[in-house]
């Protein structure tokens, strides 16, 4: 009778132990395996697109715009005297950027094109000076948003390089352009007026240059980006790629540099470091070349902001540079039969700990003024006061 209860007993406690090592084992099966998360991600570039300028009473004057500084001789890409060529060779050369000739500069530059009914006449830089107010203070000048309604004027020059009509119309002009925009629309409209001898007025549309999306992060190094930008043609595109990030602290993440595609552009980023404001991530960023489809490098400077509001343990820092802990992160083997000092120690990690002297599971969850731990077999919370 006695042996029959001591080897009842003992079966009893060998099935107790087996089942406690599967239920290890099944925790830090799951424990593994971290799930992706998901932030959203806006970007602004810090150029904009100047479109065309059509002068008033004339039906074929135009200005086109591109990046400065490409070339001081277009008309030996754009035909002079052929008014068909000279506008399959402007849309293929003219991107309509203009941008601050440094991140901070009130200071903006293009180059322009003049294109008559005789072909391109004309070609030079236009040089503005552009009010950079940041009244939210993210480091992008508010009439690049967006979200902004814009009015505002900008003074600068044209300075002639080239004149298909001779030395006369070379040299410097002033020239006002007054800015307008509603707020959540890319388009706005302005008004040029050029003054050479006589004022000349003109107008034309401008685009500000926004991407903005979604980020996938798995805690494990990997990082899937998917965006939509909007071009001043109104067509829209969207580019997606997969690269690697690392977490420098819980207040700066680096992404390293990556391509995106979409169905007809691939993009490749320089390496992007942010830093964090609550639960938001911001810094400056390249990409290598913002248009391939142009023929010089553009709108290659942007301000990135990624929000993140998943945060397991409500510490007030996401998880992005937060993580919540797998079982890799205790690499450590410990025996069914040790007890450390305190009577309990993490099996994997968080958010499980095993504690011996209640012979229960505690659920862990740390927060800004301490350890707190869920006894499963009590049903209460306890602050977790070390020994």
């Amino acid at each position: 009778m006695d042996t029959s209860i001591h080897k009842a007993n003992r079966n009893n406690q060998i099935s107790l132990k087996n089942l406690l090592l599967v239920t290890l084992q099944i925790l830090t099966i799951n424990l593994v395996y971290s799930s992706t998360k998901t932030a959203t991600i806006t970007a602004h570039c810090y150029s904009f697109q100047l479109g065309p300028t059509r002068f008033a009473g004339s039906e074929d004057w135009f200005l086109h715009f591109t990046t400065y500084g490409a070339s001081n001789s277009y008309q030996n890409i754009v035909s002079p005297n052929n008014l068909s060529q000279a506008i399959d060779a402007i849309a293929g050369t003219a991107n309509y950027e203009i941008k601050p000739v440094e991140i901070g500069s009130q200071t903006y530059r293009t180059d322009y094109l003049s294109q008559d009914d005789g072909g391109m006449d004309e070609h030079g830089t236009l040089t503005l000076t552009i009010p950079n107010i940041d009244d939210d203070s993210n480091g992008v000048p508010d009439f690049l948003q967006q979200e902004n309604s814009v009015n505002i004027t900008a003074t600068g020059t044209i300075v002639g390089k080239w004149s298909n009509e001779g030395s006369q119309w070379l040299g410097s002009y002033p020239v006002t352009i007054a800015f307008l925009r509603n707020a959540s629309n890319y388009k706005g409209t302005y008004s040029l007026s050029l003054s050479a001898g006589n004022t000349i007025l003109g107008n034309g549309s401008w685009y500000v240059i926004k991407k903005s999306g979604t980020v996938a992060y798995d805690n494990a190094g990997s990082q899937t980006t998917t965006t939509t930008s909007t071009y001043f043609n109104g067509s829209s595109a969207s580019f997606s790629g997969t690269g690697s990030y690392s977490i420098k602290s819980q207040n700066q993440v680096t992404f390293a540099g990556y391509t995106t595609s979409s169905i007809s552009k691939t993009l490749e980023s320089n390496d992007l470091t942010l830093n964090r404001h609550g639960n938001q991530y911001s810094g400056a960023g390249t990409i290598k070349d913002g248009d391939p489809s142009t023929n010089w490098v553009d709108f290659e400077n942007w301000k990135i902001f990624i929000t993140d509001t998943n945060d397991y343990d409500s510490d007030g820092i996401p998880d992005l540079t937060d993580p919540e802990p797998t079982s890799l992160g205790n690499k450590e083997t410990k025996s069914s039969t040790y007890v450390p000092p305190g009577g309990w120690y993490w099996f994997g990690a968080y958010p499980w700990a095993y504690s011996y002297l209640e012979n229960g599971w505690l659920y862990c969850r740390p927060t800004s003024d301490g350890l707190y731990m869920y006894s499963v077999q009590h049903k209460t919370w306890v602050k977790y006061l070390p020994q």
